[in-house]
């Protein structure tokens, strides 16, 4: 109970920022709310399971440029976003198949590899991926004030979500298989978790 009334304190006091009209104290607390989505996405397989994983930064720029590439060819935001976060879960789900094998140092080359790997990708291909000039999106029909205040929620929204799901899955059955495996995964396996399987959940 503890933890969810400490989540909704916070979700309060930064909530406050949204009526500030503060269009700096907006794009801090955005980056904020980014970075706490971040570190959240990689505790499930950093914190909990005990995997040193570079590939968080792989899964958030593959995010970020599925969406940014579709919204160039026409696809309305918020259809991107979702279909973004589709392509991260396939994408992590196909590489963890691949490298979780791995284990320590090994691990951690190989998922820092995959971030090295889609970033050459995207330099490469500028006639797709913008190169190193980037992609130009589609301008909201907003002022300054209210784009700000509209990304600054949605990304106090991802932070919650994900604070909400990492404290759900603490409590959870796959949250103690995933601490057992941070623990001794060798042990974990001898009593009946399929270490696998749940490596690959957090991942």
């Amino acid at each position: 109970m503890r933890d969810w009334l400490i989540l909704a304190a916070g979700t309060l006091v930064l909530a406050a920022f949204a009526v500030s009209g503060n269009n700096y104290l907006l794009r801090l607390a955005t980056i904020v709310c980014m970075y706490a989505t971040l570190a959240q996405s990689w505790n499930f397989i950093g914190g909990m399971t005990g995997y040193p994983s570079f590939a968080t930064a792989a899964f958030f720029g593959l995010g970020a440029y599925t969406s940014g590439v579709l919204q160039s060819n026409g696809v309305p935001m918020i259809a991107g976003w979702g279909l973004a976060g589709l392509a991260a879960i396939a994408f992590a789900g196909f590489i963890g198949g691949a490298i979780l094998h791995l284990r320590g140092h090994y691990f951690a080359i190989a998922s820092l590899i995959i971030a090295e790997m889609l970033r050459e990708i995207v330099n490469t291909t500028p006639g797709l991926t913008g190169g190193g000039m980037g992609l130009n999106l589609p301008i909201l029909r907003l002022s300054v004030t209210a784009q700000a205040q509209f990304f600054f929620l949605v990304m106090l929204a991802l932070a919650v979500l994900a604070t909400a799901t990492a404290i759900v899955v603490q409590n959870s059955k796959l949250g103690f298989g995933l601490r057992c495996i941070q623990q001794n995964e060798d042990a974990a396996n001898i009593l009946g978790i399929n270490a696998y399987a749940y490596k690959t959940s957090a991942f």
